[in-house]
């Protein structure tokens, strides 16, 4: 993702921010989303006293869930509004780039959900997040299908100056495994996307 790339995402979901989760939360989309989340629920193991990081964390909705299984949750996204609204939902947040993250190996699990595909650097991204991870810690990965729900998405964000990027499972698990994790030990096929649960593997 460019600057210009960035500042686009930046841009939207700022203006997109005031009123983003009831919007979210009605209709076919709400439906849709609580199905996603729930499969994100599913994989994740974060609970009382670990340590998570959610990367794009946009509004901290999964952040808030995992808060509440007594996580202890760190929160980035790109978008200070956003950003905000996770700290609101009682994750430690910040604005920041994802993609740059100055933290050590210090996560039982990272989450990254509906995020990635705004990056067109998969590899630098999942290379970035394995190195947040400790130990054999985990990451809870969703992102958009190539499907009909997902180039209605790829639509919708293109409209609003936007770029995202559909990948193929089978992509993002030669990408995932070309970062240092193994292969995905768990998906879940939700209507518009894909979630998988991945450890890392032994550190070179």
């Amino acid at each position: 993702m460019s600057p210009h790339a960035a500042d686009a995402v930046s841009t939207h979901y700022e203006r997109a921010a005031a009123g983003y989760s009831g919007r979210r939360g009605r209709g076919l989309a709400g439906a849709v989303r609580r199905r996603e989340q729930s499969a994100v629920l599913e994989l994740a193991e974060g609970g009382a006293g670990s340590r998570v990081l959610d990367a794009g964390c946009g509004d901290g909705e999964v952040a808030g869930l995992l808060v509440g299984r007594g996580a202890r949750v760190v929160a980035v996204d790109l978008t200070l509004a956003m950003a905000n609204a996770a700290r609101r939902r009682g994750a430690w947040a910040v604005r920041a780039d994802m993609r740059a993250l100055p933290l050590r190996p210090a996560f039982d699990e990272v989450t990254c959900i509906g995020s990635s595909e705004f990056v067109a650097d998969l590899s630098g991204l999942t290379a970035g997040l394995a190195g947040c991870l400790r130990g054999s810690g985990a990451l809870v990965l969703l992102f958009p299908r190539r499907n009909w729900f997902g180039w209605v998405l790829w639509l919708y964000h293109r409209l609003n100056g936007v770029r995202i990027h559909l990948r193929s499972r089978a992509a993002v698990t030669r990408t995932l495994q070309a970062a240092g994790f193994a292969a995905p030990e768990r998906w879940r096929r939700c209507a518009g996307a894909w979630v998988c649960r991945v450890r890392l593997g032994e550190r070179r």
